[in-house]
């Protein structure tokens, strides 16, 4: 193969491929490319590579923080069921035996105790859970005294709390 620049004659595996600007393809011996770009073709190729090993780095953090930020909220999602799902079963338990104090203990207790996840998200949990209580005090069916006497204030504070956490929650994720 000839060099395009000095014209001498070189083995093909010691010369550089390259394109001139109409698209054909040009061969360069090392020295000519090195004289005309002002970097040698080994230092071009260490750039490459690091340029890889930077994109997968990249790509590998994008992927691992998708993986958690997806598991953060699949993990929050199924602890919100989880609690609404126990504290209407205890609902349904409280329909038979009329006592509420049973329910807002399990919403206490589902609230803070065993809730891995932010003072928000605590917040929002313990709105969500008062507001499974609320009835009318004209009802007449066979729930406990407490929910009967407090089960509108139960609601407003529960509506105030929810909305107090996701506000929180909004703010924290905002990065305040």
């Amino acid at each position: 193969m000839r060099c395009m620049l000095c014209g001498r004659e070189f083995d093909e595996s010691d010369m550089i491929v390259g394109k001139n600007h109409t698209g054909q393809e040009v061969w360069y011996c090392e020295e000519c490319f090195e004289e005309m770009r002002g970097i040698s073709i080994e230092t071009i190729e260490q750039r490459k590579n690091k340029l890889k090993i930077i994109f997968l780095g990249v790509f590998l953090l994008l992927l691992t923080a998708y993986y958690f930020v997806a598991n953060l909220y699949i993990s929050m999602f199924l602890y919100l069921t989880m609690s609404v799902v126990i504290c209407f079963g205890l609902d349904f338990f409280n329909h038979y035996y009329g006592n509420d104090i049973v329910q807002l203990i399990a919403i206490v207790v589902m609230s803070f105790i065993f809730n891995p996840f932010s003072s928000a998200f605590h917040l929002f949990i313990l709105g969500a859970l008062l507001q499974t209580l609320p009835i009318s005090p004209s009802d007449v069916a066979p729930h406990g005294a407490t929910r009967r006497k407090y089960g509108s204030t139960c609601a407003s504070i529960g509506l105030l709390l929810c909305l107090v956490g996701l506000i929180w929650g909004a703010y924290n994720i905002i990065g305040g």
